[in-house]
């Protein structure tokens, strides 16, 4: 009678600390014992349907929690009752679900710029992302950008770069290689208007007919911009613009992000409510978006539940990011943050949120400032 001989694919010595080894292993002996075809022992992974609710069962009466980061790093939950659908809403087939959100951090707070991307789960299942708000309402009602709509909108990455030969590559070629004084970046540099010449003015009239209307329309949450190493009065002066665009200036409070390589990806990397910081631009003078993560799907990072430009695809830097506090204000509640370790790259802006890669860098243009000193001497800046 000869003996029935199991060798695991893997060298023996390393047999017993490999545990995929020990799991194939074990499968194919289930498979001679019960007859269960090979590859199917071991547990399915959840459908979509079983890890994402269902629109159609969305109702009014519904309980759910939300997730988001009030103080440091710490991801804590607060109550969601779902008060109906807006459908229609940012656009064609698109939905916005409208809910109240509860809990003594938010009767404190209300919604605040940093909370877009928020998930919200109901029986355990992610519904969708906190991305919209009434400005100036006595209650934390929140449009949510359901998770279905974010993943139909962020399918795939960012079309590739572009080839050597391609027209836009030719024409960086034609920026950046010739960019001395006779250059045809320093020509399109000296064709600007000077900063005197720009008019940025506050914008603060309102036809009659919409001052009824104020504060009954549902937009975007904004997000808090942190800016390190620009005067207040810049910031100031180019505020108007920017509340346009749906950011809120806030005057950064570190020293600026360092411009640093990238950080190692662990499972802890930017899971769903914690905060996120994306880079507009990093070194001595930074500029910095914050918001939330709503899903991470392996090396997939789904945030804001709103667009930041709306440019489709893009190459951010993308970063963890801490919060200070969560500071309560009549007008407009926002969140504090500081930028910290890069772990990826922001590769789609689209109306339905924003998609990001962890594990990969992303391209880009160091530039530096030197600044001559009235009594002699230069300053010097670095910054991508």
């Amino acid at each position: 009678m000869k003996a029935l001989i199991i060798r695991p694919s893997c060298p023996l010595p390393r047999f017993l600390p490999q545990y995929g080894c020990m799991r194939q292993a074990a499968s194919f002996v289930l498979t001679l014992i019960l007859g269960i075809p090979w590859g199917l022992a071991g547990t399915p992974a959840q459908s979509a349907s079983e890890r994402f609710f269902p629109m159609d069962q969305v109702r009014p009466g519904l309980h759910g929690i939300g997730k988001t980061v009030f103080e440091g790093d710490k991801v804590e939950e607060f109550g969601v009752e779902i008060l109906g659908v807006l459908p229609g809403r940012p656009g064609p087939k698109q939905s916005v679900i409208i809910a109240r959100l509860m809990g003594p951090r938010m009767e404190r707070t209300r919604i605040f710029a940093g909370m877009s991307g928020s998930p919200v789960y109901i029986d355990g299942r992610l519904l969708g992302a906190i991305a919209y708000a009434f400005p100036f309402a006595t209650e934390p009602i929140a449009g949510i950008t359901p998770i279905w709509d974010m993943l139909e909108s962020l399918q795939g990455n960012a079309p590739s770069p572009p080839s050597p030969s391609s027209g836009m590559a030719r024409m960086n070629a034609a920026l950046f290689e010739n960019a001395g004084d006779g250059g045809l970046w320093s020509r399109l540099l000296r064709s600007l208007p000077s900063f005197e010449e720009i008019p940025i003015e506050p914008d603060t009239r309102m036809p009659a007919s919409l001052r009824p209307f104020f504060g009954q329309q549902l937009v975007p949450i904004a997000t808090p911009l942190s800016i390190v190493g620009i005067s207040p009065e810049a910031i100031e002066r180019f505020s108007p613009e920017l509340q346009k665009l749906g950011f809120f200036p806030v005057v950064g409070i570190s020293a600026g992000a360092a411009i640093t390589p990238l950080a190692p990806v662990t499972a802890e990397t930017l899971t769903p409510g914690k905060s996120v910081s994306v880079q507009l631009m990093r070194g001595d003078l930074s500029i910095e978006a914050i918001g939330t993560v709503t899903l991470r799907e392996d090396k997939k990072v789904y945030a804001f539940g709103h667009r930041l430009f709306n440019l489709g695809g893009v190459e951010m830097p993308l970063s963890e990011a801490s919060t200070i506090a969560i500071v309560p204000s009549v007008m407009n509640s926002f969140k504090l943050g500081v930028t910290e370790k890069l772990v990826g790259t922001l590769r789609q802006d689209r109306s339905a949120g924003v998609l990001g890669v962890l594990g990969e860098p992303p391209r880009m243009i160091p530039l530096t400032i030197q600044q001559k000193k009235s009594r002699g001497g230069t300053n010097t800046y670095r910054v991508e």
